[in-house]
């Protein structure tokens, strides 16, 4: 039986899955074949060691999303500046790095990632033809006390290739993408705890050639009781 984290189906009865795993000679990603009942390690080298299985756990965390239609498997690491493209079966199309990859910073008095290293993947979204990524660029510390007031969200295509950086004005996390109209739907919070705001960012205004504000692409806003 497998302590699955995160599990997203590629087709062709391949499933890929992030599980818990004590030993460090385990490797914690895989697809599983289900027709054949293999399973396989993805290829991802576990570079750096770790005294407590809990601290191992919260540094390699990670978000999956696989497209059932092309068969690529996205790992989007939460404490590691990286995000990799894989095949079903699990060879590596191409990983995308925006700085050097480092061991996160473990917590004095915790065996986990300390609150106050810097998060790089914080959200993913797949459409058919791309794949879209949060990118926080600050500590769990700085989201708790509210202090983040502006996110990234990368879009690639399927091949890895980074196409747009749009950048928002608030603080969001989870969001979706209807490809054909160009707009993003998330939810923020408002000072009233009893509601939260759907919010609708037109994407299409944005200029590819450079990242610029969402500021003025707010298309719409309605009022969610929660």
């Amino acid at each position: 039986m497998l302590n699955t984290l995160d599990l997203s189906y590629a087709g062709a009865n391949i499933i890929a899955g992030f599980e818990a795993s004590m030993n460090d000679s385990v490797p914690m990603l895989f697809v599983y074949d289900a027709k054949t009942e293999v399973k396989r390690p993805i290829n991802f080298d576990y570079k750096y060691s770790f005294r407590h299985y809990n601290m191992r756990l919260s540094a390699y965390s990670n978000m999956i999303y696989a497209n059932k239609d092309n068969g690529v498997i996205v790992v989007a690491f939460v404490c590691l500046d990286m995000i990799n493209f894989y095949d079903r079966a699990g060879v590596q199309i191409k990983s995308v790095r925006f700085s050097k990859v480092v061991s996160p910073k473990e917590s004095d008095n915790h065996s986990m990632v300390s609150f106050d290293a810097r998060l790089f993947s914080g959200f993913v979204y797949g459409t058919k033809n791309y794949l879209y990524v949060q990118r926080p660029e600050a500590s769990m510390t700085d989201i708790r006390q509210g202090r983040v007031k502006e996110v990234k969200i990368l879009k690639f295509d399927w091949s890895g290739n980074l196409l747009t950086v749009y950048k928002i004005n608030s603080y969001i996390k989870e969001f979706c993408v209807n490809e054909n109209t160009d707009r993003l739907y998330t939810v923020i919070k408002t000072d009233d705890p009893e509601f939260a705001k759907i919010v609708v960012f037109d994407l299409s205004t944005h200029d590819d050639a450079s990242p610029n504000s969402m500021r003025n692409n707010t298309i719409s806003m309605y009022n969610l009781r929660i």
